[in-house]
């Protein structure tokens, strides 16, 4: 099994505050009731950080630059384009 896989399943994730990850937030938490529960998620951030993932904290620096390749690529393609010759349309 992969060595990541293995940190989160094994028996020692059924303890209560079993560390997911080297950052604080990231337990297995207690027993408790639905809301209790949802309490945790909520406390969660919504970006997580790479080491959760076992990534170098550069990760997030490659997949933001990434992005960026990918949105300018998607506004050059919607772009007009100029055509030569005096019967050309203009992009207006």
């Amino acid at each position: 099994m992969n060595s990541m896989l293995r940190k989160y399943f094994c028996p020692e994730v059924m303890n209560d505050n079993y560390k997911l990850s080297k950052l604080d937030m990231y337990y297995a938490p207690p027993e408790g009731t639905f809301e209790q529960l949802n309490d945790y998620l909520d406390g969660l951030p919504l970006d997580e950080d790479p080491e959760v993932f076992g990534l170098h904290p550069n990760a997030n620096m490659i997949y933001e630059k990434n992005q960026i390749i990918d949105y300018m690529g998607s506004v050059l393609l919607i772009q007009p384009r100029l055509a030569g010759g005096a019967n050309a349309k203009t992009p207006e």
